[in-house]
């Protein structure tokens, strides 16, 4: 997985749903990431270990091995035990997230997740402004009709 010029960021889904992967990988690419999707814990660590992504998404509950223990073997290798992981899971028990805390997780995420909740996580850990706010305008009444009065505003913002 090598990262494009365009691209924020690597990332890595660990995700036996199939369609709940797809719509992570889609939404994460719309958001200008470089996405790679593992279906089970075994592909999902041999992927981190080939293509060391910048970031994962864990699921807990995975096929073939279980997310803590792909976890556990990303942490003892010393060239995986640097990517940042998000756990998303469906359980969500204080056990599992203190486990998470444990091993070391940046944060976790009870699923359904909500995309948008998602995709700001990971902008926060790319160190990215995700949620843009507009320029403050500052409140007028508005007198008469709107039309009028939205033309009046902008022959005002356009004059030198």
């Amino acid at each position: 997985m090598s990262t494009s010029s365009s691209s924020k960021g690597r990332i890595l889904i660990g995700e036996d749903l199939p369609a709940l992967a797809t719509l992570m990988s889609d939404t994460l690419t719309a958001a200008g990431y470089e996405v790679e999707v593992a279906s089970d814990g075994e592909e999902c660590l041999r992927r981190a270990r080939e293509t060391v992504p910048d970031l994962m998404t864990l699921d807990i509950m995975m096929p073939k091995m279980h997310g803590f223990e792909v976890l556990r073997a990303l942490r003892s290798d010393p060239r995986t035990a640097g990517i940042a992981v998000i756990i998303c899971s469906g359980k969500d028990f204080k056990t599992d997230r203190d486990t998470g805390e444990q091993l070391g997780v940046i944060d976790f995420l009870t699923k359904p997740i909500p995309l948008a909740q998602l995709v700001e996580r990971i902008g926060a850990y790319f160190g990215e402004r995700v949620l843009q706010t507009a320029p403050v305008v500052p409140a007028v009444p508005i007198v008469g009709n709107v039309n009028t009065e939205i033309y009046r505003r902008t022959v005002d913002i356009k004059r030198p």
